[in-house]
């Protein structure tokens, strides 16, 4: 859960590092013990230990990991005990307040409280800790801060070639924003290949519109360019599904016994006449012989989907019929039902 780790990492920062002009080292290694607790929670999570580089500074509000839209205000230090308060906007919306007490100069303990919105639902978050120093570490390159950052890139890295990655280039939140150069010369090489055989399936196009269209390459710009290419290759699949003013000129240029799916799902003439021919009071033995075996195939299991589909909604128009029912939107698990997987991975009771 992304809240708890942010929670982990604000009461790793905190600690106030007393004594630490002395030691070696641009940072303190604390090993952190978190334990959270959700009233009306079934169960409660178990604890978490995670091992963090804080610098050897004085705890101060610029210390706190914050999203750009929280702030941080009234932090306080009064003798060994440092407090804060935290404001987040927006979709997730928060307020908390945090406490530390140094014990001593290698340990402290400390709590913060969370309320408001994740994910549309209200939450009461408390999270109690403890830390202890463990040794020394490069606070410029194990910083949480210095950590997330490296981790962004390798992130942004991964998505640097997948058009459909658009969001997390481009708008005011994307988090890769300085790879948008990057990442919209790579929309143009796929565009530029999107109707050959290395191109992307179906199921994966909307997405893959949006990151052309984001990067100023029109939908109808590209098409001009890949049904051309597609016409070329014989690339009768793209042409059938993205080509429309090309499909006439492409069915009575394909030869059903090599492009068989794509006769029986865009050239109706042609393909209830080839039926009658070549499909029609053939046996199992005749048809596994036949050159036409893939279009009779493709063929009956359109000719079936339109009937089920018809006899499912008997006053739909034959386009509507010819078209599958949708799929029930799979539920939305709840924050309960996310924190309860997330127990089970870490194998509480």
């Amino acid at each position: 859960m992304r809240l708890s780790s942010r929670l982990v990492l604000t009461a790793a920062m905190l600690a106030v590092a007393a004594n630490a002009g002395a030691q070696p080292g641009s940072g303190d290694r604390y090993s952190v013990t978190s334990r959270i607790e959700m009233p009306g929670m079934p169960f409660q999570m178990p604890p978490q230990t995670t091992e963090v580089c804080t610098s050897k500074q004085a705890a101060t509000a610029s210390m706190v990991p914050k999203e750009d839209n929280c702030r941080v205000y009234d932090f306080k230090i009064v003798g060994q005990k440092s407090s804060y308060r935290i404001e987040c906007t927006g979709k997730d919306a928060m307020t908390g307040e945090g406490e530390n007490e140094q014990l001593g100069a290698t340990a402290y303990r400390g709590s913060m409280r969370m309320k408001g919105k994740a994910e549309g639902e209200d939450v009461n978050i408390v999270m109690r800790y403890d830390g202890k120093r463990v040794g020394d570490c490069d606070f410029g390159k194990e910083s949480p801060q210095a950590i997330g950052a490296a981790m962004n890139k390798q992130a942004c890295d991964m998505q640097v070639d997948i058009p459909g990655a658009y969001k997390s280039f481009i708008g005011p939140d994307a988090p890769c924003a300085s790879q948008r150069a990057a990442y919209c010369a790579n929309v143009v090489k796929h565009a530029d290949t999107m109707s050959t055989p290395k191109g992307f399936p179906e199921h994966e196009m909307g997405m893959v519109w949006e990151g052309f269209e984001a990067c100023g390459r029109p939908r109808a710009t590209i098409l001009a360019k890949a049904c051309s290419s597609a016409q070329s290759g014989g690339n009768l699949t793209f042409i059938g599904t993205h080509c429309p003013s090309m499909v006439a000129q492409a069915c009575a240029g394909a030869d059903a016994r090599r492009q068989g799916g794509f006769v029986a799902a865009h050239c109706p003439d042609q393909a209830k006449a080839l039926a009658a021919q070549q499909c029609q009071g053939r046996g199992y033995t005749a048809m596994n012989a036949s050159p036409y075996r893939d279009f009779c195939n493709r063929y009956a299991g359109q000719r079936l989907q339109e009937r089920n589909a018809g006899a499912a909604n008997p006053n739909a128009t034959p386009d509507e019929a010819a078209q599958p029912a949708p799929e029930a939107a799979p539920a939305k698990p709840t924050m309960r039902d996310r924190l309860k997987g997330l127990k089970d991975k870490l194998g509480g009771g």
